[in-house]
């Protein structure tokens, strides 16, 4: 750990300020920046704050907070400023003594993760993340272009800023898999390689940052929120689910001999999705605005049920993946990018494990257009419908036993109350 920190504090004599972020109940994240020269002093002590003025966090008369940085997130931006460098890390949130904070994103996130590896399993997520462009004009946003899905210039009007977006991400770590125009005028979306559920849900919340600078740097604005414009297509954050072994990085989904090559871990895994379904969704669709793009004819899910190569279901097994043997994963198309990815991957692994622990059975795939199937015909596979407002959804939630504990009770119940009162109008 001291050659860890020694060589990040070697590494931040490059820069002249490093930012330390926490993330807030919400996904969104806070900051306070120090001087380089103050780094190693931070590293060993960590830096107070005031918990009561962040959302959900303390009361007043317990307040004192620290946050001690994670040395694995150590970053230079790509963007200077006044000519001086500048980097960041995430912090965990924790009480003076150095316990975590049970409303901790992160620390809810990286206990369950670490549990899973003790049980010998690493979770693994890559994600799609998409997002609207608008240019101003006067005082209305129009859409950047008129592209539509997979064009080119001249119609596509955001492949080099999409460019520049990749070429931030990639100086910062990121794996870009690719990046290109999306269904809807003004729309796109960048796709990052998975990696470990931590590091991912980092990788979405920097995205969201860099994403908005480099929008900025272009007099663009970015809205990445479920439904920007009413009658297009959402945005989506699809989630590709895996489980590995931490030893070896074997794929544990995989079994050439299975449907779709899957083994029966990933089956009883996506069961235990399938499963906690309901509760999930408060995780993963997770503002009012949510329910406006869970809604037939956007290619949105709206049913609990899964298939293979088919954009009508919740769970889909890609059909790519065939040819490519090993990588076999688990699409998830209910989230979007306004989500806590902490709490969704947490919840998400805790579903998957229950379904492994009970041997969970998914039933067979649904090979057809959901979307256009009779009611009767739904009703005799048993396919349900995911909750269709917010507070379904956190109804579904509290009444969810291996979800709930996922979270933890402090972090569930504060959770819920900020939801309601969101779904309120509050």
């Amino acid at each position: 750990m001291r050659k860890v920190s020694e060589q990040i504090i070697s590494e931040a004599k490059k820069v002249e300020f490093v930012w330390l972020e926490f993330v807030d109940m919400r996904g969104e994240p806070k900051r306070v920046t120090v001087h380089a020269s103050l780094l190693g002093e931070v590293l060993e002590e960590g830096i107070g704050f005031d918990g009561s003025s962040v959302p959900n966090y303390a009361k007043i008369e317990r307040s004192d907070f620290v946050l001690l940085p994670d040395f694995r997130t150590f970053k230079v931006l790509p963007w200077k400023h006044k000519g001086k460098a500048v980097a960041k890390m995430f912090c965990n949130v924790c009480y003076p003594d150095g316990a975590p904070h049970p409303c901790d994103p992160r620390f809810v996130l990286d206990r369950e993760t670490a549990a899973a590896r003790r049980q010998g399993y690493e979770f693994m997520v890559g994600s799609e993340f998409e997002f609207y462009l608008f240019r101003r004009n006067d005082d209305k946003l129009e859409l950047f272009d008129d592209g539509r899905y997979f064009d080119y210039p001249p119609r596509d009007k955001g492949e080099k800023l999409r460019m520049d977006l990749t070429i931030a991400l990639m100086e910062l770590g990121f794996i870009v898999e690719k990046i290109h125009h999306e269904v809807n005028p003004g729309q796109n979306e960048v796709d990052f390689k998975f990696a470990d559920a931590l590091t991912t849900a980092d990788n979405i919340v920097t995205c969201r940052q860099v994403l908005e600078a480099v929008a900025e740097e272009w007099g663009l604005k970015v809205d990445y929120g479920p439904k920007p414009v009413p009658k297009g297509m959402g945005n989506g954050l699809h989630c590709h689910l895996s489980l590995s072994n931490p030893t070896t990085g074997e794929n544990l989904f995989y079994d050439p001999k299975g449907e779709y090559h899957m083994s029966e871990v990933a089956r009883y895994f996506m069961a235990g999705i399938l499963d906690h379904a309901s509760a999930l969704t408060a995780l993963a669709a997770s503002t009012p605005q949510s329910y406006k793009r869970l809604v037939p004819g956007f290619e949105a899910p709206v049913y609990i049920c899964w298939g293979g190569p088919n954009r009508s279901v919740m769970i889909r097994v890609p059909g790519f993946e065939l040819r490519r043997g090993k990588g076999v994963r688990l699409e998830f198309r209910v989230p979007d990018p306004l989500c806590n990815p902490y709490l969704l991957f947490a919840g998400l692994l805790a579903a998957g494990l229950d379904g492994i622990d009970r041997r969970l059975d998914p039933g067979p795939p649904v090979l057809e257009n959901v979307y256009r199937m009779g009611e009767d015909e739904r009703k005799r596979r048993g396919i349900k419908m995911l909750p269709s407002t917010l507070d379904e959804a956190l109804d579904a939630l509290e009444s969810d036993d291996v979800v709930k504990k996922a979270l933890g009770e402090e972090m569930c119940d504060a959770y819920v109350r900020m939801k309601r009162d969101e779904a309120s109008g509050g």
